[in-house]
């Protein structure tokens, strides 16, 4: 389907957590990036939104973006999401359970007034039933708490570069979460392969270069110990015989080596450089393996906008 006017997004402000330097809030990092594919929703940098205000926006939204600290269902209740008719909905994604230290204290305190059944309905997959029996087609959603930059990136990643771009939900999940960790896994390989070449190729010259240095030292050798003969020689009045001179012509010498250059050994480390900075961008966009394997799809994985 196509994303509608009536698309909208619901967050909560976040209180200071572990982040990159460039990450300042939840609310800011979502107006920098993806408000504008929205036309409609509640910033928890205007106001915390109402339960109300959580209904209205789901039900009349097309796409749903929830982002923020929490699970969904701690800011709207199950019974409440129960009576909804969601139809209209297509997909919700909950970038959901950024916990931080304020944010889960708070929540601990407000639990101990409300039942255990009500609780464990936050769980991921209960959530996910929930709005799938009330009509949303699609549910992408933490399976765990995460940090709020890791699920601002992922939020980039499947909507603005993905859904929105017209690329299936599925795949959009898949490129920002499995895909990214197989690709981590493949430059963390690809990173060890380049620390062997180059370990080697510097071993293969500080060797070649002793070899060198030994020839070099036994061919002055050959020379000093030739021009004493010389001397000797011309001393006696004898025919001085140079080939035979110094210990042989074998002494000093020996096979070519195939010595790496310094250009070899630069260009490796150069390679080895640029692998180790893809690498690390790489853990850090999923946040290590837990952000990448983080959000799980619930529903039709062929949705698109």
């Amino acid at each position: 389907m196509t994303c509608s006017g009536a698309c909208s997004s619901a967050r909560v402000s976040s209180s200071t957590v572990k982040r990159p330097a460039d990450f300042k809030t939840t609310c800011q990092a979502f107006a920098d990036a993806m408000e504008e594919s929205f036309a409609g929703g509640v910033k928890g940098s205007d106001h915390i939104p109402s339960r109300a205000e959580l209904q209205r926006n789901i039900s009349s939204a097309s796409l749903f973006l929830y982002q923020g600290a929490g699970p969904l269902l701690c800011h709207m209740l199950p019974a409440l999401l129960s009576t909804l008719n969601l139809d209209k909905c297509q997909c919700a994604v909950l970038l959901d359970r950024a916990e931080n230290e304020v944010s889960e204290r708070r929540q601990n305190k407000l639990d101990t007034s409300i039942l255990p059944s009500i609780i464990q309905l936050r769980d991921a997959w209960a959530t996910a039933g929930l709005l799938s029996l009330r009509g949303v087609n699609a549910v992408l959603l933490n399976q765990w708490s995460m940090d709020a930059a890791r699920n601002h990136a992922a939020g980039v990643a499947i909507l603005s570069s993905g859904l929105l771009a017209g690329e299936m939900l599925g795949k959009a999940h898949a490129a920002a979460g499995v895909r990214l960790l197989e690709e981590y896994q493949r430059l963390v390989t690809e990173v060890q392969d380049a620390e062997a070449r180059v370990a080697l190729l510097q071993e293969s010259r500080r060797a070649g270069l002793e070899v060198e240095a030994q020839r070099e030292a036994a061919a002055a050798e050959r020379a000093e110990r030739v021009e004493q003969e010389r001397a000797a020689a011309e001393e006696r009045g004898e025919e001085f015989d140079e080939a035979a001179a110094g210990g042989g012509d074998d002494e000093g010498g020996g096979e070519d080596l195939d010595l790496p250059g310094e250009d070899d050994v630069a260009a490796a480390e150069a390679k080895l450089a640029e692998l180790v900075e893809k690498r690390d961008a790489a853990d850090e966009g999923m946040r290590g393996v837990e952000g990448a394997l983080a959000l799980a799809l619930y529903g039709l994985p062929s949705l698109s906008c």
